[in-house]
This record gives structure tokens, C-alpha cells and sequence, in this order.
């Protein structure tokens, strides 16, 4: 989707840098299966619940492509 959207806005070029997960509180989500039950316990009372994963959808059943509002609606909806 990120990349989707990046393309969609016509971005040229983008600097993505790596963060250490210790300085990254977005990398807890996908280092909850690394915890232990009172460390994931700790991390979501700190950063909330999660939130299911809803991958977008990018055509329609005959095969056109959705604009991308309708994409986006597919992944936000819940």
C-alpha cells in the first residue's frame, strides 16, 4: 500500500533510513510474536491494541482497477 501510494502521489524519489527497533516504537506490532506474554502485555498497554491487518484491494471482480479512494476505503475498513 505504501508503495502504491507513493507512486499514486507521483513521487520521484523518497530516502527511506533504517531505525534501530530500540528508537522505533512502530516496529512493536511486528516483534509481538518475539515477546514473551508479559513483554507484549507491557508494549500494548504502553502503544494501544492491535489493529487487523486488511490487505487493499486493487480491482474490481472484472478485473478494472479501483480509484484510489476505493483502494484506500478496502484497507482502512474494518
Amino acid at each position: 500500500m505504501f508503495h502504491f501510494a507513493v507512486a499514486k502521489a507521483g513521487i520521484a524519489s523518497l530516502w527511506i533510513d533504517y531505525v534501530p527497533s530500540e528508537s522505533n516504537p512502530a516496529d512493536v506490532p511486528s516483534l509481538l510474536h518475539e515477546m514473551s506474554e508479559r513483554e507484549a502485555e507491557e508494549a500494548l498497554s504502553e502503544f494501544g491494541s492491535v489493529m487487523r491487518m486488511t490487505p487493499p484491494t486493487f480491482a474490481d471482480d472484472r478485473g478494472e482497477w479501483l480509484s484510489s479512494i476505493e483502494i484506500a476505503k478496502s484497507a482502512w475498513s474494518v
